[in-house]
């Protein structure tokens, strides 16, 4: 017997038709979020325009190192280290020495040779680094000939 409108439909009936919907509503969805990235993305158009940044000081945050040298143990230990750059902020300094990033106040494992060495920053302002190594200090400045990129105009 076929059912008509005033039939009801039996349960097996009712389940099949929701899930139906369900399935035609996810389509829908689908493919109206793919044409939405789609058209989203063709009209997307930044602008860009040239840094006006001027800086009042020139200074090559990745210049070298220069060692203090107060002491012969000093200098021995401060030659182990390299002081490749220095990322000035005032809450939240931080140097690149041997390779690895290290931050005021937090123990860091730098590499000197083959092994490493436990260091903790304890000063870092814009031209120099101030280490804790086995409870000795040392001193890495910047070295002070090289002129940075934005001094030179490249």
């Amino acid at each position: 017997m076929m059912p008509t409108a005033t039939m009801p439909m039996d349960r097996t009936h009712r389940r099949w038709a929701g899930r139906l919907r369900i399935v035609a509503l996810m389509g829908l969805w689908l493919l109206g979020t793919v044409l939405a990235a789609t058209v989203a993305s063709k009209e997307f158009k930044p602008e860009l325009r040239l840094s006006s940044y001027n800086p009042t000081k020139t200074r090559d945050p990745f210049g070298g190192t220069k060692t203090a040298t107060t002491g012969s143990s000093q200098s021995a230990a401060a030659s182990m280290f390299q002081l490749e750059g220095i990322l000035y902020d005032a809450q939240n300094p931080v140097a690149v020495i041997n390779g690895r990033m290290v931050s005021l106040r937090k123990p860091v494992q730098v590499p000197v040779g083959m092994s490493e060495v436990e260091v903790n920053a304890v000063e870092i302002t814009r031209q120099k680094v101030v280490l804790e190594v086995n409870g000795q200090r040392v001193e890495l400045r910047l070295s002070a000939g090289v002129e940075s990129p934005a001094a030179t105009g490249k």
